[in-house]
């Protein structure tokens, strides 16, 4: 079974201000270090308690920073669970 990707264009009403300020929350976002980190170590997360966001640099609060990375996270946590799942249904079918 193949599937089906698409993106659909939304109209926003975002002033080039906003848009701008989206471009830089969004680049400092993608500093979190945990995406590098987890292809790194072969595809395992480390456990959140050690988890510290002190050392990365960036523009961002230490809250935000570690909102990033809680969501960066679970979106690796998602990932996991898809390929076990997939793997599951390889093997079983």
């Amino acid at each position: 079974m193949s599937e089906i990707y698409g993106t659909y264009e939304f109209k926003h009403f975002a002033n080039k201000g906003k848009i701008e300020k989206i471009k830089e929350v969004l680049k400092e976002y993608r500093k979190t270090y945990l995406w590098m980190e987890f292809f790194r170590n072969g595809g395992r997360l480390p456990h959140k308690k050690k988890i510290s966001v002190k050392h990365i640099q960036s523009k961002l609060s230490e809250r935000y920073k570690y909102v990033c990375l809680w969501q960066v996270y679970g979106i690796l946590e998602s990932y996991i669970s898809n390929l076990q799942r997939q793997f599951a249904n390889v093997v079983w079918n």
